[in-house]
């Protein structure tokens, strides 16, 4: 079948490279145009769904605008039967749903209809679900709303980040991309109605929500650690004492960790005033609304990766030092 492709960062090469193998002609690759690598300071980087196509030898369109004369034209110019997308990151208006014969097909990284939206992924883990997936959906103008024709789904792990969870369901994706495919070929495929009751939203994520509310519970700030990396990164201060300068920093890993006990009561539930406070300098236990997480893994602004004895050294962590803002 051909097939025109839309899609951008690298959670979308899975399901190129497994349209290519499995002996579609993908007609072209629609993509978004090269961007600033490293912060926005480096020269224009081709995204990867892009860097693949070019490798296989797929022509590429990334378009700044949609709606750009000739565009669309060149789109169809292989005169592709379906489209599939996966994180592309633009809609698609409806000259673009109906430009192809046999419409559009998407792959999201959720169980349709829980977390319709840009941020399923990191929706998922914040929420502390058991389990997410991956659905194969007709596209429809309305967002994330069309007619499902396949799952998968798979265990959340316990200490796993978005970023390790979506690269895990690119790779679930790709094969149940391509086995709906066939059964579209064959007219095989069986479309089955969104239950509207069981929606959930996932808005995309701003950098402002990376904050960590240290206000939270325990389990909540490990669960937002996790779910805002690598992006927009879980950021907070060390503000340290009045003698050390404070340092904005972004938490990689961090765990639930017990309370350090004062005297015969645990330091549990935390009062608003000692909320962010570090308990216990050795291990990086910080006290939350409730309960204290462990700091494993952070980085300071601007520097490397550090394990919170690196950092706590290299900072003089101690007593009476505090995260937040």
């Amino acid at each position: 079948m051909k097939v025109l492709f839309a899609g951008t960062p690298a959670a979308a090469v899975p399901t190129l490279a497994a349209l290519a193998e499995a002996g579609h002609e993908v007609a072209a690759a629609l993509t978004q145009p090269p961007r600033p690598a490293g912060r926005g300071r480096g020269a224009p980087r081709p995204s990867p769904v892009q860097a693949e196509a070019e490798r296989r030898g797929i022509p590429v369109l990334a378009p700044e605008d949609l709606r750009a004369p000739g565009i669309l034209e060149a789109a169809c110019a292989g005169r592709p039967e379906l489209g599939v997308v996966v994180a592309y990151g633009r809609i698609l208006s409806s000259r673009w749903l109906e430009a192809l014969p046999r419409g559009w097909l998407n792959l999201h990284f959720s169980l349709l209809p829980r977390w319709r939206g840009a941020a399923p992924v990191a929706a998922a883990i914040r929420a502390g679900d058991a389990e997410t997936g991956v659905t194969v959906f007709r596209l429809l103008r309305r967002l994330d709303a069309g007619p499902l024709l396949a799952r998968a789904a798979t265990p959340i792990g316990p200490r796993e980040t978005a970023g390790e969870l979506q690269a895990r369901l690119a790779t679930l994706g790709a094969p149940l991309i391509v086995s709906v495919l066939a059964d579209v070929a064959a007219g095989r495929a069986r479309e089955e109605a969104q239950d509207e009751s069981r929606v959930t939203s996932a808005p995309e994520l701003r950098k402002e929500d990376g904050r960590v509310d240290w206000s939270a519970a325990a389990e909540a700030v490990s669960r937002h650690v996790r779910a805002v990396t690598p992006w927009p990164g879980a950021t907070t201060n060390f503000r340290g004492t009045a003698r050390k300068r404070a340092a904005p920093v972004t938490l990689l890993e961090v765990e639930p960790a017990p309370a350090p006990e004062t005297g015969s009561a645990p330091v549990s539930p935390v009062s608003p005033v000692s909320v962010g406070a570090l308990l216990d300098a050795a291990s990086g236990v910080v006290a939350c609304g409730s309960g204290a997480v462990r700091i494993l893994r952070l980085r300071p602004a601007a520097g490397r990766d550090l394990a919170w004895g690196d950092f706590r050294n290299g900072y003089r962590a101690g007593a009476g030092d505090r995260f937040g803002e």
